[in-house]
């Protein structure tokens, strides 16, 4: 029977071979026998003292061979030596990662070269202190994504070179986020939300109840450019201007469906029949979530989206939610559904 290590440790020390690391009760009871890297990213935060600072548990989690779990006294046990952590993956994650425009990234080859945006500049330059000769990714959803070293750099300008790729181009399931403007803070974190959790084109509607009809679209499209490039994604949603409920219904795909977010379907003359015939988690690529202003939308608006053969009321539980947090939970649910067909269909 291994031993276990000391009971005293520094908390970036390195486990030894027959180590025994800690973890949450709950999760020593769901897990069995388990691969060296199989489900990896389910320990993280299970096992804080592994961690440095600059590498996350899950990544060496999955390098330390852990194939044993001692259920009674809720720990791993390390079977393997811990292999060193200056491993190529680990210096990627750490790397800047930045959205370049198709247009500004015309040929995606290595030792191409890119000039650098002026926001790009200012935010490696002054805000990171980079040097030319410091690695950064780069990506969009044509030429997918690069590591690239910074050539120079100056205060608001200077030049990529394209060095290896590290992810292919891949398409993407389209998904529709039509919803009520909200005030300034709601709809940032709409757009934030949104970018997360998958959604392709973001349609802010005007209805009775909207308490705000200007955008500024530049910033929008900045908020989701940075929610892009945070949650790994290749692709930066697009951000349509704000039109009429009436527009977004006769402009709406008549092949693709429109599910709309209703309270209290149960009251509600011609809901309750078509509530449970298309759940969100049957979601196919082009269908969209609508999701009404503070306040839900009115009974007008609801027999105008009734009336409407691809639309499709849905319930998303008995509680009255926030826009922002009905946009969340529709969206993960609609994505649920899109990500299990992709699988299915492979």
């Amino acid at each position: 029977m291994p031993q276990s290590g000391p009971r005293h440790k520094h908390p970036n020390a390195r486990p030894c071979h027959g180590e025994r690391v800690p973890c949450h009760p709950g999760l020593a009871a769901r897990t069995t026998m388990r691969g060296p890297a199989a489900g990896a990213k389910t320990w993280d935060k299970h096992v804080p003292s592994m961690a440095s600072p600059r590498v996350p548990a899950w990544l060496l989690l999955a390098k330390t061979g852990l194939s044993c779990l001692n259920r009674a006294q809720h720990c791993f046990v390390i079977l393997q030596p811990w292999p060193p952590i200056t491993s190529d993956m680990t210096d990627i994650i750490l790397l800047p990662r930045l959205f370049m425009a198709p247009d500004a990234l015309p040929v995606a080859q290595p030792g191409a070269t890119c000039a650098m945006q002026a926001d790009h500049a200012r935010y490696l330059g002054t805000v990171l202190r980079r040097q030319p000769g410091d690695e950064v990714r780069l990506f969009n959803a044509v030429a997918g994504e690069w590591r690239a070293s910074i050539v120079h750099i100056r205060k608001d300008r200077g030049e990529f070179r394209l060095e290896r790729p590290l992810r292919a181009p891949s398409p993407v399931p389209g998904l529709k986020l039509a919803f009520a403007l909200l005030k300034r803070d709601a709809t940032d974190l709409v757009l934030r939300m949104g970018t997360e959790l998958g959604v392709s084109e973001f349609l802010p509607v005007m209805t009775e109840r909207t308490n705000t009809h200007r955008i500024n679209p530049q910033r929008l499209c900045a908020i989701a450019t940075e929610a892009a490039e945070q949650c790994e994604r290749l692709d930066v949603p697009h951000v349509a201007q704000p039109q009429s409920l009436a527009a977004l219904l006769g402009g709406w795909p008549q092949t693709s469906r429109l599910f709309t977010a209703m309270e209290r379907m149960d009251m509600r003359e011609g809901g309750a029949d078509r509530t449970g015939l298309h759940p969100l988690r049957d979601a196919q690529p082009g269908d969209g979530l609508l999701v009404g202003p503070e306040g839900g939308l009115s009974e007008a608006e609801c027999q105008l989206l009734l009336n409407r053969p691809f639309v499709v009321p849905v319930s998303l539980g008995p509680l009255i939610l926030r826009a922002d947090t009905a946009v969340a939970a529709g969206l993960a649910l609609m994505g649920d559904g899109l990500r299990s067909g992709i699988v299915l269909s492979q």
